[in-house]
């Protein structure tokens, strides 16, 4: 990744989650120091369904940390909403999810928009004239074409592009990151993403998606047990 980073640009990743995900581990403390250390400037808390961890993330470094959410939508497709103010509901139509991010003057981020999914390119289709930035590098996107085909296909519309790291643990942070004029909130971010630049180490890891599986199977039971002890 090259290291160089323009004078007055910002560093930034806006996918990343916390504990506060049932598929995350890293808690909000962590991720903030683990931000720090690996010289983001920027980065945005996305836990699923759930604001929790990004607010507490955003009392610990209020400069830094973006409030957000990733939500997933009843068509399958995985919308995330930058500075939020509350949470959204999943399972709502892909336009609803939109217009809710859009309500509360948000940016929409599209996410991996071709990792996981059946009918990737109808999809696709769908989600790319919603969003206001897309994720055309995605640490966690394991198979060389779903990055490959984002990043075509954003470059050939124009479209304002991004990396993120979708860290769900601490040392998977730093390993993508968009580099960006400097922003202060959803509107002079949507400014400044139309130079921005997307950066990785140029590597898909599959290895994170496992501990996160693990950490779901860890949360289940646990709530079982809770339920149990009532």
């Amino acid at each position: 990744m090259d290291p160089q980073t323009p004078v007055g640009w910002l560093r930034a990743d806006f996918h990343s989650h916390t504990s506060h995900s049932r598929d995350g581990y890293q808690t909000p403390h962590e991720l903030v120091a683990r931000a720090r250390d690996v010289g983001l400037d920027r980065i945005a808390v996305t836990d699923h369904h759930t604001l929790h961890g990004a607010m507490r993330a955003r009392e610990l470094d209020p400069e830094r940390i973006i409030v957000g959410e990733e939500i997933t939508s009843r068509c399958g497709i995985d919308v995330i909403g930058l500075y939020l103010t509350s949470r959204i509901a999943p399972r709502l139509p892909l336009e609803q999810v939109v217009d809710e991010i859009r309500a509360q003057g948000g940016v929409v981020y599209l996410p991996h928009p071709f990792a996981y999914l059946v009918s990737a390119y109808q999809r696709a289709e769908r989600a790319f004239p919603l969003a206001d930035i897309i994720e055309v590098w995605n640490s966690r996107a394991f198979y060389p074409p779903w990055n490959r085909r984002a990043m075509e296909m954003v470059r050939e519309r124009g479209v304002p592009e991004a990396a993120g790291s979708d860290g769900h643990f601490s040392f998977e942070l730093g390993r993508a990151m968009t580099v960006l004029p400097s922003f202060d909130d959803a509107a002079t971010l949507k400014a400044a993403a139309k130079k921005a630049q997307a950066r990785s180490d140029g590597h898909g890891y599959w290895l994170p998606h496992v501990g996160s599986v693990a950490c779901m199977v860890i949360s289940r039971v646990m709530r079982r047990r809770i339920r149990g002890g009532k």
